[in-house]
């Protein structure tokens, strides 16, 4: 992990400059610092709970590159980041983002349009949510409760995976008794629970059509669901907004759409 940078003020001499300084600015992070790097944002109290939202996050992005090209209204910045989450798995991604002079200072312009459910620039996204904090957290929010009921799920996947394993290869269980029979494999009885789940019944629910099975009459363990959001074989899509995890006898974890349900194997 590489030290985070600590500023005052926002270096906004070259584009070059503004770009690490927002950067920093988000490593703080300082969100109301980081809007001062943006054309036509002024500090906000919402901006706050953005902050609260990224030190949860544990998000940290570090600049690797940037190169700069002239445009009709400024210059086009390409950025090569690395980006790392809390949970240590690190990507790299190019992000591009225009500004402009105004003054002595070079200003990030604000996207005109940006869909947070897409895979939009980082920096882009940024830039985007200091212009419209409300409504940007709650997409926000809704990523991080979908990742972390993401690796919630992969532990409880694996956790019936080694309990299958040590019962002659056999899934022994059924949906009535799976919290019971995994608490021994599990170090937290919160892993069985999505944070965006507000029902009283399980978060997750097991295949029935898998229990009494053993792993060698599965034929594509790849492709049969193990355990979903959802119950009664029924996989609840609005936790998450049409989006629910699913997870395989193979033990990979997958999101899948509203629809793409009907392609899923149940039966071994």
């Amino acid at each position: 992990m590489w030290a985070r940078a600590t500023i005052q003020e926002p270096n906004l001499s070259s584009p070059e400059a503004t770009i690490r300084s927002f950067v920093a600015s988000l490593n703080k992070p300082d969100l109301n610092l980081a809007a001062k790097h943006v054309l036509q944002i002024k500090p906000s109290a919402v901006l706050k709970e953005w902050e609260d939202f990224l030190r949860d996050a544990k998000l940290v992005i570090e600049v690797l590159g940037i190169t700069t090209a002239e445009s009709p209204d400024g210059t086009i910045a390409t950025c090569r980041l690395r980006v790392e989450p809390g949970t240590g798995q690190a990507k790299t991604e190019t992000s591009a983002v225009a500004l402009r002079r105004v003054g002595e200072s070079w200003l990030i312009v604000q996207p005109d349009a940006v869909d947070l459910e897409s895979k939009e620039s980082f920096l882009k996204l940024m830039a985007a949510m200091l212009s419209a904090p409300k409504s940007e957290l709650v997409v926000a929010q809704r990523h991080q409760f979908r990742s972390l009921c993401m690796r919630r799920l992969k532990e409880v996947v694996v956790a019936t995976y080694m309990f299958m394993l040590n019962n002659d290869d056999v899934f022994k269980l059924n949906g009535k008794n799976l919290a019971k029979k995994l608490k021994p494999y599990l170090k937290d009885a919160k892993l069985l629970a999505c944070p965006s789940h507000t029902g009283k019944e399980p978060s997750f629910a097991f295949n029935e059509a898998l229990a009494g099975k053993s792993a060698v009459q599965i034929d594509e363990p790849e492709k049969t669901v193990m355990l979903y959001e959802g119950s009664g074989g029924k996989i609840d899509f609005d936790r998450h907004g049409g989006i629910a995890n699913v997870g395989f006898c193979d033990t990979s974890v997958r999101a899948i759409r509203k629809g793409e349900e009907k392609t899923l194997r149940w039966k071994p």
